[in-house]
């Protein structure tokens, strides 16, 4: 056979663990095998001359190299159809477009490399002593401080995690500028967040007032309602809900010499003035207010009043 002048070998490669087939498509392919099984070669003619590729066997098997009806001549110029690749070793086959040729046995790039000694002057070795300056020496300690904790030697990785702070602390930095975080105090951690009340659902809310000159049934959602009786020619009676925990009312006399009377709901208890128990509270004085509040299921008691306000005992 003539010289063969192979393209570079190792470009790119193919695991392989079954039977395949080469084809000229893999020119310069190296086949990584594993197991017991036949690598068939395309006939010369279909790869064309100086085709060739690498045969690795990385496993414990025999890897079969099939010419099919071309002829393989070994390194020791034997000739057969078939060529077998031992574990752990390689070879690699060309062809000059009519027979192929082992090009080269034993071609072990998976094996352990024996490396040499280098000799000389480690400081003359001048881009392997830029490389090791660069590394770490693993006997550096990394110690958390701080916020942090954890580290140790570079031996092992080491975990860096944030340190342990006391109970109900919010650490922060309200200095406007970089600097370590403290614990902060209630004050500084309300200015840092410059919170407003509507920020919290606390923002004011407007009262609601209600005019009646009619007898009126007050409702649950009443509650915070201020009720007068603007524009009423006689009595108005407001009849209180059942008397449930947070109900808050508030009724003022806006006509003069026009009463309006307070009563409860069922057998309810109101309490006025000095803890006596009304089932009604009523005043005719103009700019008379009352507010009353549930405090407990079936009880009433008023919080403020202004000028007189009377009761009706139960």
């Amino acid at each position: 056979m003539d010289a063969y002048i192979p393209p570079a070998l190792g470009r790119y490669s193919k695991a392989n663990s079954g039977a395949t087939t080469a084809y000229a498509y893999d020119a310069g392919i190296t086949f990584y095998c594993t197991g017991t099984f036949t690598l068939t070669l395309d006939v010369p003619a279909n790869l064309g001359a100086n085709w060739t590729c690498c045969v690795m066997n990385i496993g414990v098997g025999v890897i079969t190299v099939d010419a099919q009806a071309a002829h393989i001549k070994s390194a020791k110029g034997l000739s057969a159809h078939t060529d077998d690749v031992a574990s752990g070793s390689g070879q690699i086959f060309g062809t000059d477009g009519t027979d192929f040729a082992v090009l080269s046995t034993n071609y072990n790039e998976t094996g352990n490399a024996t490396w040499g000694a280098i000799t000389g002057t480690l400081a003359l070795q001048t881009d392997l002593q830029a490389v090791l300056d660069a590394k770490v020496d693993e006997t550096i300690s990394v110690t958390g401080t701080g916020m942090l904790a954890g580290g140790g030697t570079l031996t092992a990785n080491q975990a860096i995690t944030l340190a342990s702070a006391a109970g109900s602390t919010i650490l922060g930095n309200n200095t406007g500028g970089s600097a370590v975080p403290i614990a902060m105090t209630v004050a500084q951690t309300k200015t840092l967040l410059a919170y407003t009340p509507a920020d919290i659902g606390a923002e004011a809310k407007t009262l609601t007032v209600s005019a009646k000159t009619s007898d009126y049934g007050v409702q649950v959602a009443d509650t915070t309602t201020v009720f007068t009786n603007t524009g009423a020619s006689g009595t108005v009676i407001f009849t209180l809900p059942a008397a449930a925990v947070g109900l808050r009312y508030t009724f003022v006399v806006a006509v003069n010499a026009k009463q309006i009377t307070v009563a409860r709901a069922g057998s309810d208890i109101i309490y006025h003035a000095s803890a006596t128990q009304y089932k009604d509270v009523y005043s005719a004085a103009i700019s008379a207010s009352i507010t009353i509040c549930c405090y407990a299921t079936g009880l009433w008691v008023s919080t403020s009043a202004v000028n007189t306000w009377n009761g009706t005992t139960p």
